[in-house]
């Protein structure tokens, strides 16, 4: 009987060193997964882990560790946050940037920590940055809330210029910084020549498109009116928040509110233009991108062949190159070649045009005319030759009717398109009726455009 007993405890025994040997692997499995595992968090209390969650955010973290420690003062309660400990305080400002504290000011004032903050969320929008309080979450400031990362690029961008309705952010920190080569400024008005001579190109070129082209302005047209205040220039490594691709720019069609410091707490709704700080300040990518504002405030299609071609030609109003021609379509098969053209679509708008107007000048406007680029010294507006001015408007008043047909047509918001409907190759017929259109209302005796027409009535 004794033996019997001694073989039941000893069995007991090796079943209970079975069992604690599991459940210590199954911890050490556990620890072992959330060593590997992404955005992990970790609570200890008393010294064992409670509880493992992966996928979340450090502010999640922390806010979890700070209301568990309030809610079990009696323990000792630690967490970890990606493999580190989170350090807390509980006194004056704690900076943490992915969970970990970077800095800690225990005297300092509420005002002076969300400053701080801002100042860190605005400045690096590629870190998930949190603070506190005397132990509680500050509020992220209400203005970066809303901005995804691509747009906080843009709110970081820390000094400003503004000439007349553009706006002009660039900075002398981190990842935009504007080169050493063009923080040059001769007057000391503390605004870099290379920033003064972008605005000023942009200014002459808002004269000549409103002026000597007499188009309307985008503001003032039903996609943008009543809507939109500025211009906000971006001047930084571009495209903001991708992959840089120097000389790259781009002009946004879509209305933005950035909700930068400076602004009223509602912000201000503006369009969009960003432009490469490495580029030449001479060279005409603002007059481009601006001309490309122009065009979204008259329509809504964006097909290369036209909204490249026609911004490529528009440069012709500033320097004194003239874009080669091609012959003009013929039949169907030319017309479709054309439609898959992009930047050298402006050779057809230079054929249409001189054929407008072969000896077409213009009177430049007295308030630039005198216009020079502090960093070269180089005129702005170069020659009085350009071809075919009264076209481009009245091409343009037609894509405007269009576009309103097509809305009806597909069921669209006439001034919200979806990006891709767009860029669409269905919107070509439309753009193209547009073109002969144009042509018709002022070929007048004009037998080259009359006989283009001709060639295109509907049905060929």
């Amino acid at each position: 009987m004794k033996k019997l007993i001694l073989v039941i405890l000893l069995t007991m025994f090796l079943a209970s060193v079975a069992y604690c040997e599991e459940k210590k692997s199954q911890s050490e499995l556990m620890l072992q997964a959330s060593s590997e595992a992404a955005d992990k968090y970790e609570l200890f209390v008393d010294g064992k882990l409670l509880l493992y969650k992966s996928g979340w955010s450090s502010k999640q973290a922390i806010n979890h560790l700070l209301n568990f420690s309030k809610k079990y003062p009696d323990k000792k309660v630690k967490a970890r946050y990606d493999g580190e400990y989170i350090l807390t305080e509980g006194t004056g400002y704690e900076l943490y940037w992915k969970g970990k504290r970077v800095g800690h000011e225990p005297d300092w004032k509420l005002s002076q920590s969300e400053r701080n903050l801002r100042w860190n969320i605005e400045h690096h929008p590629d870190i998930e940055v949190v603070g506190l309080y005397g132990g509680r979450l500050l509020a992220t400031p209400s203005h970066m809330v809303l901005l995804p990362a691509w747009k906080r690029h843009t709110a970081s961008l820390d000094q400003k210029y503004q000439i007349q309705e553009f706006r002009l952010f660039y900075t002398f920190k981190g990842k935009h910084a504007l080169p050493l080569d063009k923080r040059k400024d001769a007057d000391n008005n503390k605004i870099p020549d290379y920033i003064e001579d972008i605005g000023l190109q942009l200014v002459s070129a808002k004269y000549i498109y409103t002026n000597v082209l007499k188009l309307r302005h985008p503001f003032e047209g039903n996609r943008y009116k009543g809507r939109v205040k500025y211009f906000d220039v971006s001047v930084a490594a571009t495209p903001l928040g991708k992959p840089e691709r120097p000389g790259a720019a781009l002009a946004g069609s879509g209305v933005v509110n950035y909700y930068r410091e400076s602004d009223p707490l509602e912000g201000v709704n503006v369009l969009t233009i960003d432009l490469s700080n490495k580029s030449l300040a001479h060279l005409l990518n603002p007059a481009h991108e601006l001309f490309h504002e122009f065009q979204y405030g008259y329509t809504m299609f964006k097909n290369k062949w036209f909204l490249e071609g026609m911004a490529r030609y528009s440069e012709s109003l500033f320097n004194q190159i003239v874009p080669p021609t091609m012959p003009l379509p013929r039949n169907s098969t030319d017309r479709d070649k054309l439609f898959e053209m992009g930047y050298d679509g402006c050779r057809f708008w230079q054929t249409i045009l001189q054929a407008v107007d072969q000896t077409g000048t213009f009177q430049i406007p007295p308030e630039i005319a005198n216009a020079r680029y502090k960093t070269s010294g180089k005129s702005i507006i170069q020659d009085n030759q350009f071809a075919g001015a009264v076209y481009i408007k009245s091409f343009l008043e037609e894509l405007d009717k269009m576009d309103d047909m097509v809305s009806d047509i597909r069921n669209l918001d006439p001034n919200d398109w979806p990006d891709s409907v767009q860029h669409s190759p269905e919107n070509n017929p439309y753009v193209w009726k547009a073109v002969l259109e144009a042509c018709r209302k002022i070929s007048g005796n004009n037998n080259t455009l009359r006989s283009f027409v001709q060639q295109f009535r509907e049905g060929n």
